[in-house]
């Protein structure tokens, strides 16, 4: 086995051990691949297979989820780089080039998760142990929380949920600016930032439980903060809009040393990280308009 497959396998084990945790606050959970097999003792457990498991008597499925494989970042980019049409030499020169910058250190161990085709998660909870039925007031809870943590299901985009509300929040902006004056588009941008910190901060609990995972990659608004919170740094502009928009990206991907801030356990860890990378997206983009005037 490859030391790629060997971290897939143990990333994968983490998260799904990580998901099963809320299912299973007193720790007997497992995680099975193919079948599960001897429940005994067991609150709750996972199966990652290619098939939907049979019912396993005396729990019940609460949840399923596309099963992903993971690798480093820089072992991404480092296969996408040297399966690029190029003279060797250039692709030597680049690898060195991101050793020495310290660029491979930085972003090189961040883990990628990539959704494995026909293979899915399935979680199952002992009965008794959960709520099996959600009051009035749960549901709306839900169905609130879906609309506005996901907004409006763009979260629940495969693979560029986060790109996807990025850059609706720069169609916004650019049709906004082209209606009103500067101050109401800051006034705009103000209430947008203030609004979506304000509601990540107040959902992440609901979030983590009802996504079963710390940084719940449905959860979008987070984005919203920060694409908007870039924009306030930049001021309005068509130009401006396209370079905010790359750069933030930019950064809430990379996530150039604020890494720190998401294993922070403070309340709104979830918006923290992309607040951070509006305000570097933002100085970047004001700092290169300034030297073009």
């Amino acid at each position: 086995m490859s030391a790629s497959s060997d971290l897939s396998q143990a990333v994968v084990i983490d998260r799904v051990a990580a998901r099963l945790a809320f299912l299973s606050p007193s720790g007997r959970s497992q995680v099975f691949f193919g079948r599960a097999q001897n429940l005994n003792g067991l609150d709750a457990f996972a199966v990652i297979s290619d098939s939907t498991p049979i019912d396993a008597e005396g729990f019940g499925l609460v949840i399923s989820k596309s099963h992903r494989s993971y690798k480093t970042l820089g072992s991404v980019i480092e296969e996408f780089w040297f399966g690029m049409p190029l003279p060797k030499a250039i692709h030597v020169m680049g690898i060195r080039f991101c050793e020495r910058s310290g660029i491979s250190a930085i972003v090189g161990s961040r883990i990628c998760g990539m959704a494995v085709p026909g293979m899915r998660e399935y979680y199952f909870q002992k009965q008794g142990l959960g709520s099996a039925v959600r009051d009035w007031r749960g549901r709306i809870l839900d169905l609130f929380g879906e609309t506005i943590m996901a907004v409006w299901g763009a979260g629940k985009i495969p693979v560029i949920g986060a790109t996807a509300v990025s850059a609706l929040v720069c169609v916004f902006s650019g049709i906004l600016q082209s209606f009103v004056a500067a101050g109401p588009w800051y006034s705009a941008m103000v209430s947008m930032c203030l609004l979506s910190t304000v509601l990540c901060c107040l959902l992440e609990g609901w979030a983590r439980k009802h996504y079963f995972a710390d940084d719940p990659r449905e959860v979008v608004l987070d984005e919203v903060a920060g694409m908007s919170l870039a924009l306030l740094i930049t001021g309005p502009g068509m130009g401006t809009l396209v370079a905010v928009f790359f750069a933030f990206r930019f950064f809430d991907i990379f996530k150039f040393g604020i890494h720190w801030i998401e294993k922070r356990k403070i309340l709104g860890t979830i918006v923290w990280d992309d607040l951070l990378a509006g305000i570097y997206a933002g100085v970047l983009v004001r700092g290169i308009l300034k030297l073009i005037q």
